[in-house]
This record gives C-alpha cells, sequence and structure tokens, in this order.
C-alpha cells in the first residue's frame, strides 16, 4: 500500500497559507499605503516671483513751497486734489476765518464740485462721435475700476466716469436738463455763500503740483540736505515734529524729482557707487507697493559704522508727495521660479533636483537653483524631458528616506 504524501491537515495548512497569500496581495494592491509608510511629507510647489532686497528707513526729501493764506484759516476747500498740476497764480484753495461756518463750508464744497462736473459735461468736446463718447465711457469706467484695484482711488476717477456719461447724454437727449440743473446749483451756492459771509482764495506762487498734507518737515529741502551726513540725518530723524500753523494750506513742488535718504551699514555701502540705478519698493501689502528705478546719487563718509545713501527720484504723483518718514526695500535682484523647501533639494546622479510624488510614486524633477535663503530656495525647472519638468503645484517630497526614483511610497 502506497503511503500518503499529504494529510488532511497538512493540505488545509497548504490551502489557508495560500490563501493569506493572496488576501495580502489584494490587500496591497489596493491598500499599498498600509505596507508601505514611509513619513512621507510633501508640499505644493509655487510659482513666485521673489525679490532679494535690503530693508531701508529714511525720509523723503523734496523742494516745497508752503503756501499760506494771510490769516488764520477757520475752514478750507480746495481747487485742485493732491498731486495735481496747478498754473501759477491759479486758485488753489478757498478759505473763511471763522470756525462755526463749517457746515454751510462744507455744503459749499460739495455744490463747487457738482457745479464743476456740469460745466465740464457741457463744455464743448472734441469727441462729438456716439460710438467715440461710448467708448470714452469704457475708457473712464476701466481707470475708475483700476484705480481701485491698486489701491490708489482717486475722486477725479469717478468724478471723470460720471462727466463722460453725462457727454454722451447731452449728445443723446440735448442739454437742457443740464442748463437748468446748473442754474439751481449756483442759487443754491449763492445762498450758502450769504450764510458763510466773506470767502477769501490763496493762489499758486509757482507752477507746480500740490498737496495740502502737512508732515512737518517742509522746511527741510532736497537741495540742502540731499547729502547729508549720518549726523544731519539723526538729527533730522529724531527731532519733534513742528505744529501745523493756523494759517497753513498746503505745498507745491515745481518739478517732478525727489530724493530719498536711508543709513545703511559702511560694509553694506563699500558695495555701491553713485550713478548706479537701483529698484526701491515702497509700502509693505502687495496691493500697496509700489517700485521706483531710483539712481545713487550721494553716499556719505561713514561715521560709527554707518553711511547715508541718498537716492534720486523722478517719478512723481500724490502717492511720492504724500511720502516722508518711509520704510522701504532697496532689492538686489529679482528671481522669478519655483519656490520649494530646502529640505526638499536632492541629489540624484550627480543633479540637484526634486522628488515630486505622483500616483504614489517618486518621480525625481531635475532644477537648477537660482537663489537661496536659509529656508526656502528659487528654482528653475529642467526642461529637458517633459515629463520631469516640475511645475507649479506639483507635490514635493519635502521629508522622507531612501528615496529613489520611480519608489512607490505611501504618505505617513
Amino acid at each position: 500500500m502506497r503511503k500518503k504524501i499529504f494529510t488532511p491537515n497538512i493540505l488545509k495548512i497548504l490551502i489557508y497559507t495560500l490563501l493569506g497569500v493572496l488576501l495580502l496581495y489584494f490587500v496591497f494592491a489596493i491598500f499599498p499605503d498600509i505596507f508601505l509608510r514611509n513619513n512621507i511629507e510633501t508640499e505644493v510647489a509655487e510659482q513666485t516671483t521673489y525679490r532679494d532686497s535690503i530693508d531701508l528707513y529714511g525720509i523723503a526729501l523734496r523742494n516745497e513751497v508752503v503756501v499760506f493764506a494771510d490769516e488764520s484759516v477757520g475752514c478750507v476747500t480746495y481747487s485742485v486734489e493732491n498731486g495735481g498740476r496747478v498754473s501759477i497764480n491759479s486758485t488753489v484753495a478757498s478759505y473763511v476765518t471763522d470756525t462755526s461756518s463749517a457746515d454751510s463750508y462744507a455744503k459749499l464744497s460739495a455744490l463747487n464740485n457738482e457745479i464743476s462736473i456740469i460745466e465740464s459735461s457741457l463744455a464743448q468736446s472734441a469727441i462729438s462721435d456716439t460710438d467715440a463718447l461710448e467708448s470714452d465711457v469704457r475708457d473712464k469706467i476701466r481707470n475708475y475700476l483700476d484705480s481701485l484695484k491698486y489701491g490708489c482711488l482717486e475722486k477725479s476717477n469717478a468724478d471723470a466716469v460720471q462727466i463722460s456719461i453725462n457727454k454722451k447724454d447731452v449728445k443723446l437727449n440735448g442739454s437742457e436738463a443740464y442748463t437748468e440743473e446748473l442754474e439751481r446749483l449756483e442759487q443754491q451756492k449763492d445762498t450758502v455763500l450769504a450764510l458763510i459771509g466773506d470767502e477769501k482764495t490763496v493762489k499758486a506762487s509757482i507752477a507746480g503740483y500740490f498737496i495740502s498734507d502737512y508732515d512737518g518737515y517742509e522746511s527741510f529741502t532736497a537741495d540742502e540736505y540731499n547729502k547729508m551726513t549720518v549726523e544731519d540725518f539723526n538729527d533730522i530723524m529724531n527731532m519733534p515734529v513742528s505744529v501745523r500753523p493756523d494759517n497753513y494750506i498746503g505745498k507745491l513742488q515745481n518739478n517732478t524729482v525727489w530724493y530719498f535718504a536711508a543709513d545703511i551699514s559702511e560694509e553694506t555701502a563699500q558695495a555701491y557707487k553713485t550713478g548706479e540705478s537701483v529698484n526701491l519698493v515702497f509700502g509693505t501689502s502687495l496691493m500697496s507697493a509700489k517700485s521706483f528705478t531710483a539712481s545713487i546719487y550721494n553716499i556719505s563718509a561713514p561715521s560709527d559704522g554707518k553711511c547715508i545713501i541718498t537716492f534720486k527720484l523722478t517719478d512723481f504723483t500724490e502717492f511720492e508727495f504724500s511720502l516722508r518718514k518711509e520704510k522701504c526695500k532697496m532689492v538686489l535682484n529679482t528671481y522669478e521660479g519655483i519656490k520649494v523647501s530646502n529640505e526638499a533639494l536632492r541629489m540624484s546622479e550627480g543633479q540637484t533636483g526634486v522628488y515630486v510624488l505622483v500616483a504614489k510614486k517618486v518621480v525625481f524633477k531635475p532644477v537648477t537653483v537660482l537663489f537661496s535663503t536659509d529656508t526656502f530656495s528659487i528654482v528653475k525647472p529642467d526642461n529637458t524631458v517633459l515629463s520631469r519638468v516640475l511645475t507649479q503645484n506639483d507635490e514635493v517630497v519635502v521629508g522622507g528616506k531612501d528615496l529613489f526614483d520611480g519608489k512607490v511610497v505611501g504618505i505617513g
């Protein structure tokens, strides 16, 4: 009688073992993370523009002509917006000495603005075609929306939209309604003027750019201080601000040139020379930041390890006119690329790159490092192999051990 090779118990064990292996295989295929937890951590690749810069704190210098009234001002209304261009002997403001007339004077200011809008709407325009007028309306609305977008809204932009719409209406429906409204507003103005009493005007002594703000540094002119020493700078930055005079109306600047002076270390100053062009960025938020091209006008002699670097600038609007003691950044270089953590950078076969998680596998994507800080780098993708080009929103591996190209991993 032949001996049995497999007893029933051994056969059962083999069957159960085979079933167990098959079960593990299917579980592995469906849930590989259970077996492949390599403590992989990822971050999202971010397309960015990075400015390598030096932080500065300093003071803006301008050649300003201060505009005064002949006596103390009670209430004032301005004929020009901040940063607006005025001609010599043109009216920049009107005022009364009685502060009790404040409400009436505010109403007068509003009436003057409404009258100005209607007069401009009725003024003869070089644009007479209806389609051209419609195009002008769209342009004015676009300008207004841009001013909202960049946080530099001026009332003149809103008024320009209204005037443009009115001109189109006059073309289509005639001017009678506007003429009647103008007469009504003029009558209201006469009534308010009777309540206010004697109104006086202030005229511009020079042609230039006007602003009504007062910061207490109007006496420090650019001509006098654009080559300031460290001692001059410290004195100005630490001086108490003067009180606004009772008869102050505003100030004028007759050209677009202004200066910005800041202190830097003597060591940093050695890397620069007069005449070089740099970019200065004022403003802290993305919306309010504004970049200027400036030239280095002067670098002072060192004192106590510091130098004063003075920049010359020629961009000029209300924004620049309002600057005085400011923080800004001097941009050394600008880098455009993809931002990744330094921990993500790896070497593979002598090439720098990052591992990217693609369908549970790590794929090596080569890059060139453009700039690095202590924590992150700006990199440029290598476009040689399309499937290995690092792109925005890729899942970049920043933590994991024993990684290699094509390795199947899980997120831990």
